[in-house]
């Protein structure tokens, strides 16, 4: 399904964000103890939100920003976050949503596709 998702859903994300929609997507549909109503809204805002936290956090690396350019950066690089938190919440990918789906990892285990796509353990 992730692959044939119809482009209207993917609501204005850049092409970058697509890729981790896609693996959000396949990754809820491929787990069946994750009961979740997705909302494409939702999915396009943490989609967006990874790829915008990525890009601000990759600025502030900078050495050339003015300490004005460089507060502006971390402002929109902690919204970033905070949209990441709070649709991650709503999609029921973080450790708290998954253990009221009654889904808990226990010592090793494979990553999932959107932790590939994200580059996380």
């Amino acid at each position: 399904m992730a692959e044939n998702i119809d482009k209207k859903f993917m609501l204005g994300i850049s092409e970058e964000a697509k890729t981790i929609f896609k693996a959000v997507l396949k990754e809820l549909n491929l787990n069946e103890n994750i009961k979740v109503k997705l909302d494409f809204a939702v999915l396009s805002i943490f989609s967006q939100a990874c790829i915008d936290y990525a890009k601000f956090n990759e600025k502030l690396q900078s050495d050339s920003l003015t300490p004005n350019e460089y507060y502006n950066v971390y402002n929109n690089r902690q919204l970033a976050k905070k949209d990441i938190m709070s649709s991650a919440s709503k999609l029921g990918l973080t450790p708290t949503d998954r253990k009221k789906f009654g889904i808990e990892y226990t010592g090793d285990r494979k990553r999932t596709v959107v932790e590939e796509v994200l580059g996380i353990r």
